[in-house]
C-alpha cells in the first residue's frame, strides 16, 4: 500500500520540478527527464492520488489547472509547463464505438435476411471493405449470439 502523503509529494515534484542548486549556489528549478524511472515514479503517484477518494489539496489542483491553461500565466509559478493529450501509441487506435455499430447494424440486417446481404449492405453504407466488414462479423458475431442467441436459418 503506497502512503498517500508520499505519493502526494511525489506528485508535487512531476508537476512543479525540483530545486538543486548550481555551482555558483543559485536554486534552479529541474525536472525529472520524460519516461526515466524517477519521472514514472512519480507519475504513478500522481494517478494515484487523483484515483483515491481524498480530497485533491490545493497546491496539486493549482498545479494541474496551470498545465491546462491555454497559454503562459507570469503570476502563476507553475504555468510554464503544458498538458498536453496525446496517442500512448503509434498505431492507429481501434475506433471500438464504430466497430459497435456497425457490427450491431449488421446484426440486425442478418436477422432480417443473410449474413452476405448484411455485410454488402455494411459495405455500401459505411464505406469499409468487404475484408474489413468480415473481420468485424468475425470478431463479434459469437458475441451477439452469446447475447441474443443464434441467428435463425433462412
Amino acid at each position: 500500500m503506497h502512503d498517500f502523503e508520499q505519493d502526494a509529494r511525489a506528485a508535487r515534484v512531476y508537476l512543479g520540478g525540483y530545486l538543486t542548486l548550481d555551482k555558483g549556489g543559485v536554486p534552479r528549478k529541474r525536472y525529472d527527464p520524460e519516461e526515466s524511472e524517477a519521472s514514472d515514479y512519480c507519475r504513478a503517484a500522481l494517478a494515484r492520488v487523483l484515483r483515491s477518494d481524498r480530497p485533491l489539496d490545493r497546491q496539486l489542483r493549482d498545479m494541474l489547472a496551470d498545465m491546462f491553461g491555454p497559454q503562459e500565466d507570469p503570476y502563476r509559478p507553475f504555468s510554464s509547463r503544458e498538458l498536453i493529450a496525446k496517442s500512448r501509441s503509434k498505431h492507429r487506435r481501434e475506433d471500438v464505438f464504430a466497430n459497435s455499430h456497425i457490427t450491431r447494424f449488421m446484426w440486425e440486417r442478418c436477422l432480417a435476411g443473410s449474413p452476405e446481404k448484411a455485410v454488402k449492405e455494411a459495405m455500401d453504407n459505411f464505406d469499409i471493405s468487404r475484408v474489413y466488414a468480415y473481420r468485424l462479423w468475425a470478431r463479434h458475431k459469437k458475441i451477439y449470439e452469446a447475447i441474443w442467441g443464434p441467428l435463425p436459418n433462412k
